[in-house]
């Protein structure tokens, strides 16, 4: 009981970081304008959610969901060594900023029977920041 106790209060504790976090950005973006530097700190907040599933790196492995180095421009469905739906497999969706933003403001109701467990990105201004630091993060070299 202590420990669940203890994980609890951690997962709180996390999550209230991230919203602070999250807050102290938008309060210094009154006019929706917001700097690149503070966009990818935003967008870096914003990927802890998917970290746990997703790494970025070329040399990245593959967790619950796959590996996204070189994200942008690549056909869903075909990295290498990743176990995808069939419906993602056969979606031919090719990954860019429009696509990305409809799939991460709801998976399941841009492409029913994909395996995505994510209930979407919250808000405009993070789903921008995110987009952006993928972008940023998933380039090839």
């Amino acid at each position: 009981m202590r420990q669940k106790l203890t994980l609890i209060t951690a997962l709180v504790g996390a999550h209230a970081v991230l919203f602070a976090s999250f807050s102290s950005v938008n309060a210094t973006a009154q006019d929706n304008t917001i700097t690149s530097e503070a966009q990818l700190k935003l967008g870096k907040l914003a990927f802890i959610r998917c970290q746990a599933c997703h790494t970025l790196d070329a040399e990245g492995e593959h967790r619950t969901g796959p590996n996204l180095y070189g994200l942008f421009g690549a056909t869903a469905g075909e990295k290498a060594g990743f176990d995808y739906s069939d419906a993602l497999k056969k979606s031919q969706i090719k990954w860019s900023a429009k696509s990305l933003r409809a799939w991460l403001k709801s998976p399941s109701d841009y492409l029913p029977g994909n395996k995505m467990a994510f209930s979407g990105v919250p808000s405009d201004k993070e789903m921008a920041a995110l987009i952006n630091y993928l972008k940023v993060n998933t380039k090839k070299n």
